[in-house]
């Protein structure tokens, strides 16, 4: 599954490709509650999910959680829930209870900023917020990877700045456990962003 996206305006489609053909194109399957894109994606064995973004008008930053179910041919999500802080080209990734979104951009007082926290939401609740559970490692950090093992989610790459481009070849890890501690684990061959 897809979501979102820029193609001026920004859309708010949901697309689908399967996996068992070799070669297929995607259908759209529904619509986001609204358009918007740098959505960040997690996902349940039975939802898909998009979490913050970008949307109109204005390019306004967002903190909705939308979530729509696998098992329907075709369906539209619904708003269940917002993100601690808004932000948008933040890490996302999936735990098999949780979802998680880990920097990005975020609009403050002086301005856009990279975001240092990490949000948690849990998948078994029907509509519940997400809370800001840790912080990233040093600075924070925008159009970085998110990953995910059994164990630990990691965010690797992203830069810290919209306008001053400070590019991170860090690799970090976070437990899924309750009790969140994070930290540097590795680096890239190479600094860059937008994973």
């Amino acid at each position: 599954y897809v979501s979102g996206g820029q193609l001026t305006p920004y859309v708010s489609t949901i697309e689908r490709f399967p996996f068992v053909d070799s070669t297929t194109n995607s259908t759209t399957v529904g619509s986001l509650t609204v358009a918007r894109s740098f959505v960040s994606g997690q996902s349940s064995n039975t939802h898909g999910y998009s979490s913050g973004g970008l949307g109109l008008p204005g390019a306004t930053i967002l903190n909705t959680i939308d979530r729509f179910p696998f098992a329907a041919a075709t369906t539209d999500a619904t708003s269940v829930g917002t993100l601690a802080y808004n932000r948008y080209t933040a890490a996302g990734t999936s735990s098999d209870t949780d979802g998680y979104t880990a920097g990005g951009f975020e609009s403050t007082p002086s301005g856009t900023t990279a975001s240092y926290q990490i949000d948690r939401f849990p998948f078994a609740v029907g509509t519940t917020n997400a809370a800001d559970i840790a912080d990233l490692v040093g600075a924070g950090k925008s159009e970085c990877a998110g990953v995910s093992s059994m164990e630990y989610v990691y965010t690797i790459g992203g830069r810290n700045n919209p306008v001053d481009i400070t590019v991170t070849n860090n690799i970090e890890r976070f437990t899924m456990a309750s009790t969140i501690t994070s930290g540097s684990v590795g680096t890239l061959t190479v600094a860059k962003y937008g994973l």
